[in-house]
């Protein structure tokens, strides 16, 4: 099921979705309404005087905390140029939900129907900046922020961040009431939280549930949020909630509601990162951010990564490519390095690393912990302007895909499992990403090959390659024969493999 951001294109929903489930209901067999139901003692069930007390505080409780949130919670009503067009986020909502009892067409047609967009908004200050969704507000030709005492006011965006998807805009109003930010690092899961919001448009919409992860990342369907560090909650949050508030039990904000999957699991955005980028945004109007030029597997490394590259664990970054005339490659950074840790700061996953770098401005010095062919090193590297797609495959070079080596003149990287297409997972060897085309391979090996052994020894690796070039026993026969015969290039003989299983040995002479 494709997962949606919960931002929902309303003005006549509440009649849209009446219209939807009447209908649905109406498909439902009458005999079901009719199935016997077992009725207990009344004995058995009824509650003792001190439960009924229990009860009676928690749910005062829940009152309460409603009470006061919502004060700080406003509606927000957004107009696009675009609105004549179905809202995606509608529309799939509807297909997920009506696509059995309701036409795709006449799904297509009620999402054209309802003009604008809406969501939900926290009051950040008493200077009027309201804390939401970038997803909500960007690219809207009109915002207007609807309070709780409905007063009704235009808005100005501020600024977004579509790397986070945190966005701020302004109002000017008197008489706010800016909720209280918690620390969200000391969220657990079992937390009760409650989330409001306006799905469907049911403005100051309350419902409750419990933390049910902390840190989730890396999830399908959010591919544009580039920092992930999300909430995941089983309370219910519908489209019309994105840029609401997943409040603690003090009534201070944990998270910002942003995504579904689907009933009972949805995403908030934790309130650390979110009140970081929102200053950010109101200081600056944008967030600039430090780059390093890498790429890496963002779901982190695998056992048999693990095995191929005698990595010392499976917490850091396994460096996939260096970007063309990037900080990482004027530094040194190179394909296969692993990366452990910042600063001395020991990394605990991709994803945190990726959030870390995040925190770095342009023009910052740091320190990388390095793992290269089993040795530990540091790395110092000045970090430049984060480019709008940092992801921009563009900016690879073929030598950029791989490790340089100069004794062969061509570029590589560990093979590692289903990461090539045509090769089995139990195939090792160094995967040639590049040959010169004056080189000592020129004509021996092509890009898209795997050297699997040198002179009948077995590689897995970089480092295993350049080891066996360097062998000493083999530089001691090749001097000894070069004394015999004279001067001359020495020979290696190298096992390649192509795809698809086809083998071959090549006789290469190195300067």
């Amino acid at each position: 099921m494709p997962l949606q951001h919960s931002r929902f294109t309303t003005t006549r929903s509440a009649a849209l979705i009446a219209v939807i489930t009447v209908s649905a209901c109406s498909l439902i067999p009458l005999s079901r309404a009719a199935e016997p139901t077992q009725s207990a003692s009344p004995a058995q069930d009824a509650l003792t005087p001190s439960e009924l007390a229990h009860l009676e505080t928690l749910s005062n409780s829940f009152r309460k905390l409603a009470r006061l949130s919502r004060r700080g919670v406003v509606y927000i009503v957004v107009e696009s140029a675009k609105s004549a067009e179905p809202d995606p986020d509608l529309l799939d909502y509807l297909r997920q939900r009506f696509a059995e009892v309701v036409p795709d067409e006449q799904l297509q047609e009620l999402a054209r129907r309802i003009p604008g967009g809406s969501g939900t908004g926290i009051i950040f200050d008493r200077h009027g900046h309201i804390l939401t969704n970038s997803h909500v507000v960007r690219e809207r030709d009109e915002i207007e922020v609807r309070l709780p005492d409905e007063r009704v006011y235009p808005a100005k965006l501020v600024g977004v961040d579509t790397k986070t998807d945190v966005a701020v805009v302004k109002i000017d109003a008197p008489d706010l009431h800016p909720l209280t930010f918690a620390d969200s690092d000391q969220a657990e899961v079992g937390d009760w939280v409650l989330a409001v919001g306006a799905p469907f448009g049911l403005t100051q919409t309350v419902t409750h549930g419990i933390i049910s992860a902390t840190g989730r990342g890396h999830i399908r369907g959010l591919d544009s949020i580039y920092y992930q560090n999300f909430i995941q909650t089983d309370a219910a949050i519908n489209p019309g909630n994105s840029g609401g508030p997943l409040l603690n039990m003090r009534g201070e904000v944990l998270g910002i509601n942003t995504a579904i999957a689907t009933d009972g699991v949805a995403f908030a955005i934790p309130s650390n990162m979110a009140l970081k980028i929102a200053r950010i945004l109101i200081e600056k109007g944008v967030v600039s951010r430090g780059w390093l030029g890498i790429s890496f597997a963002p779901a982190g490394v695998t056992s048999a990564d693990m095995e191929i590259l005698d990595l010392p664990h499976d917490r850091g970054v396994l460096v996939s490519s260096v970007l063309a005339k990037s900080p990482a490659m004027a530094a040194g950074v190179q394909v296969d390095d692993y990366i452990t840790g910042i600063n001395g700061q020991e990394l605990n996953g991709a994803g945190q690393f990726t959030n870390l770098m995040g925190d770095f401005l342009p023009d910052t010095q740091l320190t990388l912990q390095v793992f290269r062919d089993g040795r530990k090193q540091d790395i110092d590297i000045r970090l430049a302007q984060q480019p709008d797609n940092p992801n921009d495959r563009s900016l690879l070079l073929d030598e950029a895909r791989g490790r340089y080596v100069p004794q062969l003149g061509l570029s590589g990287r560990a093979l590692r499992p289903k990461t090539v297409n045509g090769f089995e997972a139990d195939d090792r060897g160094v995967f040639v990403t590049h040959v010169d085309e004056d080189g000592p391979c020129a004509t021996a090996v092509r890009s898209g090959e795997v050297i699997t052994a040198v002179n009948d020894r077995k590689i897995r690796n970089l480092g295993e390659l350049e080891a066996a070039l360097n062998k000493p026993a083999l530089l001691q026969r090749q001097a000894e024969r070069q004394d015999a015969s004279g001067a001359g290039p020495r020979e290696i003989r190298l096992d390649i493999l192509q795809k698809d299983y086809d083998q071959r040995l090549e006789t290469v002479s190195l300067p």
